[in-house]
């Protein structure tokens, strides 16, 4: 049931507000790059797109690019490849362990990709040597293999939601006529194969334009090329020409995909469905054994490796502290060096979280409540928003505020604050929107029939029906900020920044047990607000599931 519509200048000035700020926070660093491949700035202004050309025909680009796509494409297939029967043991069958594999495989996402793929550097050296690790990471194939465990959860969600998707009845009429192989592949993998595809082309998506990952462990890619140009201020319209890539590349991508997708697959109720499950037998405990492999492997392995460093148990007789127990000295004096970073990080997280939420929410509305193509339309384009890389949009940032009416801006904290506000914003939006198609909106129908004022029946009756969605969007906002690399690193003012970005720097130059503990607090930081998030809210989230 749509809202009731409501057509008045003064109840139309929000939603329009929201859209302005939207675009101003989210779109505008993307069309700033746009505009500026057409009308180059300096004196290169004369040049056009023939400048776009020019810097996009070199050989040296393409085999990047070349490269980074084969990289993508390995570590897609390589998370397929377990996600796949991951998804069908936790959703179609008897598993034992399925439902705790269900509820922690996204624990992986929390920790930010750099520390991830530093702590699989830290379990090399620890089960080898410093000077001969066990397994020499600075390569393609071990970075395909951190970036496939990283984004394993992301495939393993989209899976487990596609095969939950599949029409219980229709699989049941099958199994009375045909055998189970012939039902999987006829029925469930062509029903599920839409939301399959859009999964795994997301996994591709994120892994091409994955940076903190390829970055320590020293790989070229696309979005790596475009920092380095960018940080070293060596030709802007090169940058530029290669920011606009990297945008065409997550829209051609991305439409495709998006575009078979029906639109109840953004806009539907939230409706439980009974799907067929199916008895492993004496293979429930050989799956069970797959899916704790699996959530070791993502999350328990290589923390462990960050602990033995942290608290200096690894016994390396070339370490430059002492090899016994440390205890929390490590700890002590990692905060003490990143204490000022810690605190820009947990304000500018808060802060663009609560912006945007707060703008989110007409935006989330109004692509809810509207009918036809348009609304889904622009929820697309919200999502390719939200996927657009962290350098990309950075350079976007640099290129609007680098200029002296707004120095007091780029100069200061508040350049970290607009960079994040926009790259997460999207994301807002995509969990609000997904709340209030849950939600609808009848409620609010029946008490405006009551004669309940549009602000009352908004606030009193709307707005709880979605406060877990609204609360789940904030913490989102704020754990995504508080991981963020990319735009951090290029738009960090001199003297201010994250703890995120002053950590990527420490872990090429840093004492390696300093850095672990503080790779440590900062998951802690992230991973404590979403335990006590989700223990606040397992009744709702329990009963949601039985309703």
């Amino acid at each position: 049931m749509r809202p009731p519509s409501v057509r008045s200048i003064p109840a139309l000035l929000p939603r329009l507000l929201a859209f302005a700020l939207l675009g101003v926070f989210s779109f505008l660093p993307i069309l700033v790059i746009a505009y500026g491949i057409v009308f180059p700035p300096g004196e290169a202004a004369s040049g056009g797109l023939s400048l776009f050309f020019e810097t996009m025909g070199s050989p040296r680009i393409w085999r990047i690019i070349g490269s980074n796509a084969l990289m993508a494409l390995a570590a897609t297939a390589l998370a397929a490849s377990a996600a796949l029967p991951a998804a069908w043991f936790a959703a179609r069958t008897d598993a034992p362990l399925r439902k705790l594999f269900l509820w922690t495989a996204f624990l992986p996402l929390l920790v930010p990709s750099h520390i991830t793929a530093y702590s699989w550097m830290q379990l090399m050296r620890v089960l080898g040597s410093p000077d001969a690790p066990l397994v020499d990471y600075f390569n393609a194939p071990f970075c395909t293999f951190v970036l496939a465990l990283y984004y394993f959860p992301v495939l393993f969600y989209g899976a487990f939601a596609a095969f939950r998707s599949v029409d219980a009845s229709e699989e049941q009429a099958a199994l009375l006529f045909r055998p189970f192989r012939s039902v999987l592949f006829g029925v469930v993998f062509r029903r599920a194969f839409p939301w399959l595809l859009a999964s795994t082309a997301l996994i591709f998506l994120l892994s091409f334009v994955e940076y903190g990952i390829p970055a320590l462990l020293t790989v070229d890619t696309f979005v790596g090329e475009l920092f380095v140009i960018v940080s070293s201020f060596l030709d802007i319209n090169s940058a530029l020409a290669i920011s606009l890539t990297l945008v065409l590349v997550v829209c051609l991508a991305g439409w495709p995909v998006f575009r078979r997708l029906p639109v109840k697959y953004f806009f539907s109720p939230s409706v439980r469905r009974e799907s067929v499950r199916y008895s492993l037998g004496r293979w429930r405990f050989a799956a069970s054994a797959f899916l704790l492999l699996l959530l070791s492997l993502t999350l328990f392995v290589p923390l462990a490796a960050l602990v033995i460093r942290a608290f200096a148990l690894s016994g390396d007789p070339t370490s430059v502290e002492p090899s016994h127990f440390a205890g929390l000295k490590f700890f002590r004096e990692a905060i003490t060096f990143a204490r000022d970073d810690i605190k820009v990080s947990v304000v500018v997280a808060f802060m663009a979280a609560a912006v945007s939420v707060l703008v989110g929410l007409p935006v989330a509305r109004a692509l809810t409540a509207g009918t036809g193509r348009t609304p889904y339309l622009l929820y697309v384009l919200v999502a390719a928003a939200f996927v657009v890389p962290g350098t990309v949009f950075g350079t976007g940032v640099l290129q609007i505020y680098n200029r002296p009416s707004l120095d007091a801006v780029y100069s200061s904290p508040a350049i970290i604050f607009l960079a994040h506000v926009g790259r997460f914003m999207p994301l807002a939006v995509l969990l609000l929107a997904a709340g209030m198609s849950r939600a609808g909106f009848r409620g609010e129908f029946v008490a405006r029939l009551h004669g309940v004022s549009p602000f009352r029946a908004w606030a009193d009756v709307f707005l709880p029906s979605v406060k877990f969605e609204f609360w789940l969007a904030f913490l989102a906002v704020a754990v995504f900020s508080m991981g963020e690399l990319s735009a951090t690193v290029l738009v960090s003012p001199a003297g201010s920044s994250t703890a995120t970005a002053s950590l990527f720097i420490m872990m090429h130059y840093g004492n390696e047990e300093r850095v672990s503990a503080l790779c440590l607090i900062q998951i802690a930081i992230v991973v404590v607000p979403v335990v006590v998030f989700s223990l606040l809210h397992l009744p709702e989230m329990l009963s949601r599931r039985r309703s």
